[in-house]
């Protein structure tokens, strides 16, 4: 694999670049889907919704933070290899 540098002094790599920038944009997918989670269940919490509407998506919420966790690892760990130095990405 080439060094970060090569790479970047070359003109970039520009599939390094798009993997990145569509893993961004799903973080912010995820990220507006959690917040609905968790405005949807404020809203039951409130009310005393049903427990089964509550339960699922509680279990939702549990899901969206793994795969946000899950990403945010993936993400880091491409720009590590790419970049180790942080100077480029």
């Amino acid at each position: 694999m080439r060094s970060a540098s090569e790479i970047w002094e070359s003109g970039g790599d520009g599939a390094i670049r798009d993997a990145l920038t569509e893993l961004y944009a799903y973080v912010l997918v995820l990220d507006a889907e959690l917040h609905r989670t968790d405005d949807r269940l404020a809203e039951l919490d409130r009310s005393g919704g049903g427990w089964r509407q509550l339960g699922e998506l509680r279990r939702r919420r549990a899901v969206l933070s793994e795969q946000l966790g899950l990403l945010s690892r993936t993400i880091n760990a491409l720009r590590s290899a790419t970049d180790p130095t942080g100077r480029y990405l």
